[in-house]
Parts: C-alpha cells; sequence; structure tokens
C-alpha cells in the first residue's frame, strides 16, 4: 500500500530530487514532471496534492494554477505553492487562486514534510 500521492512540477532539477527522496521516506507516493505535461499528470494520476514552483521557465506558476482551476483539473486536489520570492502581492494572488499552502525556499526537509503533512490533514 502506497502513501499520498503528490505531484511535484519543480524545474529546478536537484530540488525536485531531493524533494521526492524525502517524501517518498516518508511512505508518500511520488510523481515528478515538467509543467508542459501537466495536464496529462494530473488526469493520469490525480495526486492528493500539487506541489508546483510559482517561478517557472517560460510561464508563471500562478496563472498555471489559474487555467487548471478554469478546466477543473483541481478539483479535489490541495496545492501547495513554492517560491523563493515570497512578495506580499505574490502570496495574495496565490491565496486567491485558492493555494492552500505556500513553501519558501530554501526550506530545509523537515520543514517540507511538515507542509505536505499540514496540507494533507486538512479536510478538503
Amino acid at each position: 500500500m502506497t502513501g499520498p500521492k503528490i505531484l511535484i512540477i519543480e524545474p529546478d532539477v536537484l530540488q525536485r530530487d531531493l524533494m521526492q527522496l524525502a517524501l517518498q521516506r516518508k511512505g508518500y507516493e511520488v510523481i515528478c514532471g515538467d509543467v508542459s505535461d501537466i495536464r496529462h499528470l494530473l488526469k493520469t494520476h490525480r495526486p492528493l496534492v500539487l506541489a508546483l514552483d510559482i517561478f517557472l521557465p517560460r510561464m508563471n506558476g500562478l496563472e498555471v494554477i489559474k487555467q487548471l482551476r478554469a478546466e477543473s483539473l483541481l478539483i479535489g486536489v490541495k496545492v501547495l505553492a513554492i517560491s523563493s520570492m515570497a512578495f506580499k502581492e505574490i502570496v495574495q494572488q496565490a491565496a486567491q487562486l485558492g493555494v492552500d499552502d505556500f513553501l519558501m525556499k530554501p526550506f530545509d526537509v523537515d520543514e517540507m514534510i511538515n507542509h505536505f503533512q499540514r496540507i494533507l490533514n486538512d479536510k478538503m
């Protein structure tokens, strides 16, 4: 039996691999991918949590969230926004788009795990 399913969209390969390994060690099922495949990954894997970097190459992560919500692809999916910059406007915009939690880079593994545990323990 596997734990809750998490989809990670993080352009930094080292960061993504670290997140994946740490979460798998805690029993989570982790899928990683590129933002260009996000729709397919959401439809195919139906994760409980989408962890998405806000500053993606050639794309705005907040705009991606907005589009996914408009397409009803985030129904039943919690969203964890990840960013190295948490300007007040960005955090407010993320909240308006229904982001469930915000994880600031750099972060340590324990902090990251706590964010995922907290978001999964909140009732949908």
